[in-house]
């Protein structure tokens, strides 16, 4: 099963009701201009504006960390995912570290995911979801204007001294190997051989 053909099914039941997708915008908060730590709610599973929900645990029992981004975009990269892990309720929980001067504006998480598994429940008169139970993670996004209000930022704090050495300390290793990658692809570039003045 694909998430294009999820879509799909949703959208024929939005029509079918006369209903539109929900819209929300989450609070910006001031910017004092340097990385800030963000823990909050990822993934919950409660029925989303886009009337999807994920199940407990749909992404697995311990998750991989995603790439961090802003609104979804890959070439926005927001920082990094420090930590991500499901509580008892099985509420995703995630604390990232944000260096994108909108990203860490944004007082709420959004997850990127391809689906793998999910049903459709449809008790007719708008009340239908599709519960997604199994799930890769993508992206781990702060954005904002959240599909699920209940994805948001609970708390905020600057970065320590250390925290901000090794900060800034990752970033550049990161600089360096995309530098080293483009190297090795220009090394393996093939020119033709010279030819001498003797043929």
């Amino acid at each position: 099963m694909s998430g294009a053909i999820m879509q799909r099914e949703l959208q024929r039941l939005f029509i079918r009701d006369g209903l539109m997708p929900k819209s929300f915008a989450a609070e910006i908060v001031d910017d004092s201009g340097e990385p800030v730590i963000l823990e909050g709610i990822a993934s919950t599973g409660d029925r989303d504006l886009e009337h999807c929900r994920f199940a407990p645990y749909a992404f697995g029992r311990t998750p991989a960390r995603p790439p961090l981004l802003y609104d979804h975009d890959p070439e926005q990269i927001a920082g990094m995912v420090d930590d991500l892990r499901y509580e008892a309720q099985g509420r995703l929980l995630a604390t990232v570290t944000a260096h994108h001067p909108t990203a860490r504006r944004c007082s709420a998480f959004s997850v990127g995911a391809k689906i793998r598994e999910y049903t459709i429940q449809d008790n007719g008169s708008g009340d239908f979801e599709a519960v997604i139970t199994r799930a890769e993670l993508t992206d781990l996004s702060l954005v904002p204007r959240p599909v699920n209000p209940a994805c948001r930022v609970l708390s905020r704090r600057q970065l320590s001294p250390p925290a901000m050495f090794w900060h800034l300390m990752h970033q550049r290793v990161a600089v360096l190997q995309r530098v080293v990658a483009l190297m090795g692809g220009a090394h393996a570039m093939t020119f033709p051989e010279p030819r001498g003045d003797n043929k």
